[in-house]
């Protein structure tokens, strides 16, 4: 069976049952998606759509079923849908301050810029024990000029979440809406 198919023969014993699927069924599959669709990746996890499951998709479709589906039923329909779990890794931001246009800008704009507009800006100076804030001395034209700086902090929700669902490279979603 190798040699002719270049592939293992599909396994025909155990395992799975002959019967069919509730997400084979066309209207189960749309509403689904349309509930899917509502949610952000960030808050789809298997237990939450096995909850809308439950309590808001198949009722609402009419389908009763004599036991709820399961934590492990709701993962494989994820994954029969082309979701598949990620984990989530805490990586490094690279902005670029040392790329060649970022440091010609820098050189040859920005800093005589900044030059220019110091004259305008307050001067703080330390004596020993404090700072003591000097006022520029402005011409009849120019403008007191407030500098706002920023420290360049990143904060990420998602510090405390390990792994996230979405959908997988292989798929393309479609909403059937």
């Amino acid at each position: 069976y190798f040699e002719k198919h270049e592939t293992l023969p599909i396994e025909r014993c155990g395992g799975r049952r002959k019967g069919s699927c509730h997400l084979d069924e066309p209207d189960v599959t749309k509403a689904v998606h349309a509930w899917l669709a509502t949610q952000s990746t960030r808050d789809l996890t298997p237990a939450s759509f096995c909850q809308a499951l439950n309590t808001a998709i198949l009722p609402e479709l009419g389908i009763i079923l004599k036991k709820p589906l399961g934590h492990k039923t709701a993962c494989r329909w994820l994954i029969k849908l082309g979701y598949r779990r990620t984990l989530l890794k805490n990586g490094v931001y690279m902005d670029g301050h040392e790329r060649e246009d970022v440091i010609k800008f820098r050189n040859e704009v920005f800093l005589p810029k900044m030059k220019e507009l110091e004259r305008c800006m307050a001067q703080y100076i330390y004596n020993g024990t404090s700072l003591e804030q000097k006022e520029p001395v402005l011409n009849k034209d120019e403008k007191h000029v407030i500098p706002i700086w920023h420290d360049e902090s990143c904060f990420h929700a998602n510090e405390f979440k390990r792994s996230t669902w979405c959908m997988g490279p292989n798929y393309i979603r479609i909403d059937l809406i």
